[in-house]
Order: structure tokens, then sequence, then C-alpha cells
């Protein structure tokens, strides 16, 4: 135990002893109003002065972190069609993740007055004729035998289920709608006017300067990002990294991201956001938020 030593004002000059415990320590990151603080007792508070009535904690792998829900945003990155049909790939963890998604992710950031932000691939015929070579040839860009794959982007991918599924991720066309039971949730959210869509075309959707995720992001003083979809080793990390290096609070939550590569791409990936952010699970989001 540390001791701060204070002379009172009375008319002794002998010194108080006044007990300063570890938890009372306060640790402050960043220069205020844009700041964090610590201590053993609270945890992480990323609210930035918010009044804690408005306020929610939620539990982490690094214990608790205070977050204020009107400047936080669950970003969920490519659940479409193209990356989750069994037309065009098996992605069993990636419907699991799905399902979590309906169930614990969305109600509750809705209720909480936390954004709901649909980051999905969705490119335009500029956009494509632009692609640097070292994106066009690492997207299918090489043809193959596997349905869905060669072409590289905007390549006519044909009909599934008696459906024309239109140009690979190009915007509009079915293969980019949102998989399953996402795309009308997302379209009762939109009327709602708790969700938004956001069409990214790279597999970070906040790379650059002044893209629209980070325009949106900045004009609605959105702080804290929870991060959501497939595949959490590529494009979910990419945006992840990326908004941590521009100065965003990352928390990634486990079971609504999954990804189809091997078992220590995950592992992996967990790890290095355990590092530049924090970790939790659906479940312990939703009791946070539901306070």
């Amino acid at each position: 135990m540390s001791h701060l030593v204070l002379l009172t004002p009375t008319t002794t000059s002998l010194p108080r002893l006044l007990a300063i415990t570890p938890d009372m320590a306060l640790k402050t990151f960043g220069v205020p109003p844009n700041n964090w603080s610590w201590s053993e007792e609270q945890g992480y508070d990323l609210s930035r002065g918010q009044d804690r009535c408005n306020t929610r904690i939620i539990s982490t792998q690094k214990g608790e972190i205070r977050i204020d829900p009107a400047r936080s945003a669950l970003v969920v990155i490519d659940n479409q069609n193209y990356f989750l049909h069994p037309a065009f790939r098996k992605h069993p963890t990636g419907l699991v993740a799905m399902q979590q998604l309906i169930k614990n992710g969305i109600p509750t950031s809705r209720a909480a007055g936390v954004k709901v932000i649909w980051l999905n691939w969705g490119l335009t015929d500029e956009e494509i004729t632009n692609m640097p070579p070292c994106h066009a040839a690492s997207f299918g860009g090489v043809p193959t035998t596997k349905h869905g794959e060669g072409g590289g982007f905007g390549a006519e991918l044909g009909l599934i289920d008696g459906r024309d599924a239109g140009r690979r991720v190009v915007r509009g066309s079915w293969n980019a709608e949102l998989y399953g039971d996402l795309q009308p949730l997302y379209e009762e959210g939109e009327k709602l006017g708790t969700d938004v869509w956001i069409h990214k075309n790279r597999p970070s959707g906040i790379w650059g300067e002044g893209g629209a995720l980070e325009t949106y992001l900045r004009g609605n003083k959105i702080e804290t990002l929870f991060f959501a979809g497939v595949n959490s080793d590529q494009c979910v990390w990419g945006t992840l990294i990326d908004a941590h290096n521009k100065g965003f609070d990352v928390i990634y939550v486990k079971d609504l991201c999954a990804t189809g590569m091997p078992e220590a791409r995950r592992e992996s990936t967990e790890y290095n956001a355990d590092v530049v952010g924090f970790i939790t699970t659906s479940a312990e989001y939703a009791k946070g938020l539901q306070g």
C-alpha cells in the first residue's frame, strides 16, 4: 500500500497520512474530451464523460468497459448472399454467428440506442474499373471450376435457384444482398431509423481518408465500435485494425464473427483483437446493454 502525506490546515504541524489504495488509482489515456479512464475497481471507462445514468457496462476479457450507447455502433460486415449462401460456399460457423446476431446482437442494439451499421461489399462500375491490380487479382481474378469463383469483381454469377444472382458483389445485385432473414431485418431497421447500410470497396471498410463509413461515424460522433460478421480474419479484422488506427474504440464480439478458414486464423484474430481493443460475447453484450 502506498501513502501520500498531506499537511492538514490546523494549528498543529503534525502531518496526516492519507491511504491511497490501488483501486482508487485512476489512470487516464488520451486528452479530454477524447479520453478513456481506468481503475482496478471500475475497469475501463470509454464513455468520454457521459453522465453515468446514460451509460452501460459490458464485461470483456480484460474486465468491464463502460460505454455510451449513443456514441456506439454495431458494425456487421459482409453477411451477404455471396459469402453465406450454400450455393456459393459452405459456411456453417457463419450461419451460427448469424443466428446469434439475430438473437442477441440486433434487438438489444436497437433497444439501447446503439446504431446498427450493415457494412457490405457493393461496387460500382467505376470502382471496378479503378480497382488496384493487387485487389483485383486476390478476389476471384483467376478462373476456377468452383461455382461463383473466377472472373473477378463484377463477373456474372448466373442463376441460383432460378434467380439471377447478378454480378459479383456489385451494388443492387442479389448476391450482394444480406443472406436469409438478415435482409428483411435490415429493411425493418431502416424504417425504424436504427439501421444504416454502408457500401465498401475494399476488404477494409474504413481504409483511406474520408470514406463513407468514417464520414458517417465522425458526423454522428460515434467513437465505440462493436464488430460482427464474416470473415473474421479478413474483412472483419481489416476493418477493425484500420478503425483502431484511426482512433476508434474497437470491441470484437467473438460469437458474432466467424471464418471458414483454419482454426488458427480465428485464434490469431482473437488474440490480436484483444491486444488492440476488447473481446466480448453476444450474451455479455446483450446483458450489458439491457442494464
